[in-house]
């Protein structure tokens, strides 16, 4: 029961953030209109809003016009119900987990879009992280002299452009969350997955946020 609980919290969040990113796409506004179906644009009905129950039922065709609808909302919706699913077998604490992997997850939407995130949604999320830990009693002082000492070692990556600002503080958040072997971990982990894929894809600049969500999802279940 709790895993059927979760896995359909996190599809309906893959939902919401896979809209949110093809509504910024297509720069149209969350707040203006309810879900439509982008081939006639007539709204959708509440049945045909259930995350991925409904791509089934209607056999991944709009219900009015009979065009095929997207499986790529679809997949969000599954991978995030896992995701979600997967977190409740973690050691560490589930609302911790939960928030920065929702947090982290609309970043890489951000990130895969425009290549750069919102400021305040960065800060916003690392001070509720920071503010987190310290009620739980997970925050140490003397954590900061290292972090202080880690991000000028990172910002020299930033200024060689091999980091993004954005993926340096999400990077510092990591070190406060798992220390600072994880965070090693962490970094070979990302490194390798987008060398990867920059040779499967053949460029040489990638949005690396998607690869630290991935990495920070790993770090939570080991």
């Amino acid at each position: 029961m709790k895993l059927f609980l979760f896995f359909t919290l996190g599809s309906c969040w893959g939902s919401f953030i896979y809209c949110s990113y093809w509504r910024e796409k297509n720069q149209i506004s969350l707040t203006i209109k309810r879900s439509f179906c982008d081939n006639c644009h007539k709204s959708l009905k509440i049945v045909s809003l259930i995350p991925i129950i409904s791509f089934l039922i209607q056999k991944g065709r709009c219900c009015y016009c009979k065009n095929s609808i997207s499986w790529v909302s679809t997949c969000c919706e599954l991978i995030m119900g896992c995701c979600f699913s997967c977190l409740t077998h973690s050691d560490y604490n589930l609302g911790i987990c939960l928030f920065v992997i929702c947090w982290t997850s609309w970043l890489t939407i951000e990130d895969l879009q425009n290549l750069a995130v919102s400021q305040n949604l960065l800060f916003g999320g690392s001070l509720i992280i920071l503010a987190f830990l310290k009620l739980n009693h997970q925050f140490q002082i003397n954590f900061l002299a290292s972090a202080g000492i880690l991000f000028v070692l990172l910002s020299c990556f930033v200024i060689l452009r091999w980091l993004g600002s954005a993926d340096l503080i999400l990077l510092i958040i990591t070190y406060f969350l798992f220390g600072f072997w994880k965070l090693l971990l962490l970094l070979l982990l990302v490194s390798t997955s987008g060398v990867i894929v920059c040779l499967i894809l053949k460029t040489s600049r990638l949005p690396l946020i998607p690869f630290i969500t991935l990495g920070i999802f790993i770090l939570f279940l080991i």
